[in-house]
C-alpha cells in the first residue's frame, strides 16, 4: 500500500500543502505527486530533468531524479527511498528544473519522519545502501550537529562551452599548456578519435589530431627535445601513443606490445615451446592469469597455419605453451601472438612525463600489462615491465622512498601494486591487495612519521594505505558500496574520496570516515582541491553531471549541473580571487568556468 501526497509547488513560491509526516518504518511506500507551477501556469517540464533535493535532520543533504508523468501539465513523481526517511525529525525539500544551461529552483516544503518500534538497524539492513558497512551513517553521525550548508558564497560563470561535432563523450581529464606562441592551449582526447588542442581562453579550436580508434585519458605536454616549443602526447585505443608538435604534426608513434614484439619468425621449436631469436620478452609478456586467460601464439604460414596454442610463460626469445603441441611448429613458420581481448591493445592514457638529469621521459602503462618507459624526445624504449593484468591508470613517478632516487608506483589488475625502479624497470617491492587495482594513487605523508604512504583505491570498494619503504599494508577503508575508479586527495593527515555508490567521505589517517556526503550518482572521477581567498574547497564530479563543491568538513558550498557525465577530471587553474576549472563531461561538452 502506497502513501501518496499531492505537493503543488511554484517556482517563485512555497508549496500549496501544509508539511505532512511519515514513518521511519515506510519502506518503498511513500510517493510525492508533484506539479510545477509558475503563477496560474503549469511550467512545462518537456526537454527538462527534475531532481529533488532534500536536507535530512543532521543537514546532509540527498538528491533524487523524480519521473517526469506529463511534461504539458508539470506533473511529476518521486518515491522517497529509507535514506529520505531513515533520521527522525524534519526534512527541507526543493526541487531543481534543469532545461539546457538553466536551472530553476521551486519554492520548499518540509515534512517529518517519526520514530517506530521498527528500530534503526533493521530498516538500514533492509535498504538500498546496506552494502556501503556503515561508512555513511557513521560519517553523519559524526556531523548529527553540523550544519551542511556552509556560510560560503560561490558564485559562477560559464566563460565558453563548445560540443564536439558528433557529440562523442568526452572522458578525458584536460590539461593546460602555453604553446610558445604565447597562447594557453586546452589538450584533451575524445571518444571521437581525436586529440584536441583548443585555445583555453575562447575554447577556439587550435587543430585536432584522428588517431585509428576512441580515446580515452589525459594526455601529457612538456618541451620534451629542448626546441622551445612543447610536444603533446596522447594515446588511444588503436594500441598506439602519439606525440605531436605544437602545430598537431607526428613526430614519433610508440606501439603496445602485441603490435611491437607479437609478430615474428620461428628459428626453433619442440612441441613444448618455440624460440624467436629476434626477441626479447620481458617475464610476463603475454600473460593475463592463469590457463584459459592467456594471449594465445597463432601460426601464419607452414603446415600448422591458422593453428592457435595459448602461451605460458613469454620469456627472452622463448614461448612456452600451457598443453604439449602434437607435432613441433615448423622453422621458418611466420606467427602472431593474438590477445585473449581485442581490448588489451589499447592505451587509455599517455603516461607520466618525467624530467631526469636534463632529458625527459615518459613512463606509459597499457591494458598490454605493460608499464615502459620512453625517450620522450624520440619514442626510443628504455625499459618494459609486464605485470599479469592490464594496466589502465597512468603511473606515479617520483622518489617515494627518500632514497633520493626516482621510483614509479603502478597498479594493475592482477590485484598488485608494483613499485618499480626507474632506471631499470627491475621491482622494488610489490604488494597484492584483495582485488583488482584500476585506479590512480595518491602519494602523501598521511600519518606525518616522515615517511610518504601510498593510498591505492580498488575494486574492493577500498582506500588501502601502504608504505612507500617496503608496500606493507599499513590501513585501509571500510567498504564504501562500490568500486572506487578514482584517486584520493591527500591534504595534512586527512584524505577525501568517492565511489561508483556515490559516496564521498572524509577519512582520517588511519582510514576512518569522518564525514560522508551523498552525491548524485557514481563519482568516478577523482577530486580536485580549489583554494579562493585562503579557503580549501573540495570539487568533486559524479555521473550525473552534477558538480560537488564542499568544505573541508564536507560541507555544501554549491552543486553545479553540466550537461553528461563528469569522467574526467577537471582541470583546475587556482587564483587568489577566483577559479577556473575546465571540465569535460559524457555528452561531448568542455566547459570553462569561472568560480568567485
Amino acid at each position: 500500500m502506497l502513501k501518496t501526497f499531492d505537493i503543488i509547488l511554484d517556482l517563485q513560491k512555497h508549496a500549496k500543502f501544509g508539511a505532512f509526516s511519515v514513518s521511519q518504518g515506510d519502506l518503498n511506500s511513500v510517493v510525492l505527486n508533484l506539479t510545477l507551477m509558475q503563477g496560474d501556469q503549469p511550467v512545462n517540464l518537456d526537454g527538462s530533468t527534475v531532481r529533488i533535493a532534500i536536507e535530512k535532520p543532521s543537514g546532509n543533504t540527498i538528491f533524487k531524479d523524480c519521473e517526469i508523468v506529463n511534461s504539458i501539465d508539470g506533473t511529476c513523481t518521486v518515491q522517497l527511498d529509507t535514506q529520505s526517511l531513515i533520521e527522525t525529525g524534519t526534512y527541507a525539500s526543493e526541487l531543481y528544473v534543469y532545461k539546457g544551461d538553466t536551472v530553476a529552483v521551486t519554492g520548499g516544503f518540509t515534512y517529518t519522519s517519526r520514530k517506530t518500534v521498527l528500530n534503526d538497524e533493521t530498516v538500514e539492513s533492509t535498504n538500498e545502501w546496506q552494502s556501503i558497512n556503515q561508512t555513511i551513517s557513521d560519517a553523519q553521525s559524526l556531523l548529527s550537529q553540523v550544519t551542511n550548508s556552509a556560510q560560503i558564497t560561490l558564485n559562477q560563470q560559464i566563460l565558453w562551452k563548445v560540443q564536439s561535432a558528433g557529440k562523442e563523450a568526452v572522458y578525458s581529464t584536460p590539461i593546460v599548456k602555453t604553446l610558445s606562441t604565447g597562447v594557453k592551449a586546452l589538450i584533451y582526447t575524445s571518444w571521437d578519435w581525436f586529440i584536441y588542442c583548443r585555445n583555453a581562453d575562447t575554447g577556439e579550436l587550435i587543430w585536432r589530431y584522428p588517431t585509428g580508434s576512441n580515446c580515452y585519458g589525459r594526455c601529457q605536454a612538456e618541451d620534451v627535445d629542448g626546441d622551445g616549443k612543447i610536444e603533446i602526447i596522447g594515446a588511444s585505443h588503436d594500441g598506439f601513443v602519439y606525440c605531436l608538435d605544437e602545430e598537431g604534426n607526428v613526430k614519433w608513434t610508440f606501439s603496445n606490445l602485441y603490435r611491437r614484439e607479437g609478430l615474428g619468425t620461428v628459428t626453433s621449436s619442440d612441441t613444448s615451446s618455440i624460440t624467436d631469436t629476434s626477441k626479447d620478452w620481458v617475464e610476463g609478456s603475454f600473460i593475463q592469469g592463469t590457463e584459459g586467460s592467456n594471449s594465445s601464439l597463432q601460426v601464419t604460414s607452414g603446415s600448422l597455419n591458422g593453428q592457435s596454442f595459448e602461451i605460458k610463460e613469454a620469456v627472452g626469445n622463448t614461448i612456452t605453451f600451457f598443453n604439449p603441441l602434437e607435432t613441433a611448429i615448423p622453422v621458418g613458420s611466420s606467427y602472431k601472438v593474438v590477445p585473449k581481448y581485442d581490448s588489451d591493445i589499447n592505451y587509455q592514457h599517455a603516461g607520466t612525463l618525467n624530467e631526469e638529469n636534463g632529458v625527459w621521459f615518459l613512463y606509459t602503462t597499457g591494458f598490454d600489462g605493460q608499464c615502459v618507459k620512453i625517450y620522450a624526445a624520440t619514442g626510443q624504449l628504455a625499459w618494459k615491465f609486464s605485470a599479469s593484468g592490464n594496466i589502465e591508470p597512468f603511473p606515479y613517478v617520483g622518489d617515494v622512498n627518500n632514497d633520493g632516487a626516482v621510483e614509479v608506483l603502478v597498479s594493475s589488475l592482477d590485484s598488485y601494486v608494483y613499485c618499480l625502479n626507474s632506471q631499470t624497470g627491475t621491482v622494488i617491492w610489490k604488494t597484492k591487495l584483495d582485488d583488482s587495482n584500476d585506479a590512480f594513487i595518491e602519494v602523501h605523508d598521511i600519518d606525518a612519521d616522515g615517511t610518504l604512504e601510498a593510498l591505492i583505491s580498488s575494486r574492493d570498494n577500498r582506500v588501502h594505505i601502504l608504505s612507500c619503504i617496503d608496500g606493507s599494508v599499513k590501513s585501509f577503508t571500510r567498504d564504501s558500496g562500490g568500486d572506487i575508479d578514482c584517486k584520493p586527495l591527500a591534504l595534512g593527515n586527512e584524505f577525501y574520496c568517492g565511489s561508483d555508490s556515490g559516496t564521498i567521505c572524509g577519512y582520517d589517517s588511519e582510514g576512518e570516515a569522518v564525514w560522508g556526503y551523498k552525491a548524485n550518482d557514481a563519482t568516478n572521477t577523482s577530486m580536485v582541491l580549489g583554494s579562493l581567498n585562503g579557503t580549501n574547497l573540495l570539487i568533486q564530479g559524479d555521473q550525473s553531471g552534477a558538480l560537488h563543491i564542499l568544505t573541508e568538513e564536507g560541507k555544501v558550498v554549491k552543486v553545479l549541473y553540466l550537461r553528461g557525465g563528469i569522467e574526467g577530471t577537471p582541470y583546475i587553474e587556482n587564483n587568489e580571487d577566483h577559479i577556473i576549472l575546465y571540465v569535460t563531461t559524457t555528452e561531448g561538452w568542455t566547459y570553462s568556468i569561472k568560480l568567485q
